[in-house]
């Protein structure tokens, strides 16, 4: 799919399936999805999904939503090019059993998370997932004026970002969680770290500027943190 223009739709503005195992998603181009009343985008694929260039703004929904934990091989998610997600209600939401790949997320006022990114598949607080994927996210990233975390990561393995800054969400500025028992691998213990790269910025956050829990090394390089209510 190129250049996908879905606006001011009753429903999801885009809602795409590929529910045979190993088919993927692709989205190329520039993609927008504005004003709908439900989810801006909707995927529910079995295969990997790629997606270039998003941007989601006043959806009632959540502006961008990708669910393909049913690849049988635990293929991964990835937004490439810049995305935005501003005013809607969590901006971007990622649910895989692959690796999450991201490249310059923005998202600002959405009235839950600005990005939600679950590759645990949590259950009671543990995850259950096979292997050990992690989450990255590359270029420079921002969360402002969200609701909920500015940005939130569930994982199993490690946790790598590039260039955070998180300023005046009412959660969490960052929420970075790898510090869980994995039941589909006999409660193993996570060893993923969790390593910051760049510049990264923490300010005016309700809760935690940076909330970051590990089992293994955190790392984080060039970090700001002033005025959060509970660091």
């Amino acid at each position: 799919l190129y250049n996908i223009n879905a606006n001011f739709n009753d429903g999801v503005g885009a809602d795409l399936h590929a529910t045979t195992s190993g088919y993927a998603v692709t989205l190329l181009g520039i993609n927008y999805f504005t004003e709908n009343d439900d989810t801006g985008l909707f995927v529910n694929g079995a295969g990997a999904v790629t997606v270039y260039n998003v941007t989601a703004r006043w959806n009632l929904g959540n502006g961008v939503e990708i669910n393909n934990r049913d690849s049988l091989t635990n293929l991964g998610v990835t937004l490439l090019g810049t995305n935005v997600f501003n005013d809607n209600a969590i901006g971007l939401k990622v649910l895989s059993h692959g690796i999450i790949t991201t490249y310059n997320l923005y998202a600002s006022g959405n009235t839950a998370d600005g990005v939600n990114l679950d590759n645990c598949d949590d259950v009671a607080g543990e995850c259950n997932v096979a292997g050990a994927p992690y989450v990255i996210l590359y270029g420079t990233n921002y969360f402002y004026n969200n609701v909920g975390d500015g940005l939130e990561v569930l994982t199993f393995g490690q946790i790598i970002t590039y260039n955070l800054n998180a300023v005046h969400n009412d959660g969490n500025g960052a929420l970075l969680d790898n510090q869980r028992f994995n039941t589909a691998l006999t409660a193993v213990e996570s060893h993923g770290a969790i390593t910051m790269y760049g510049y990264n910025t923490f300010n005016n956050n309700v809760l935690d500027g940076l909330h970051a829990s590990s089992n293994y090394h955190i790392a984080a390089y060039n970090l700001t943190a002033n005025k959060n209510g509970d660091d």
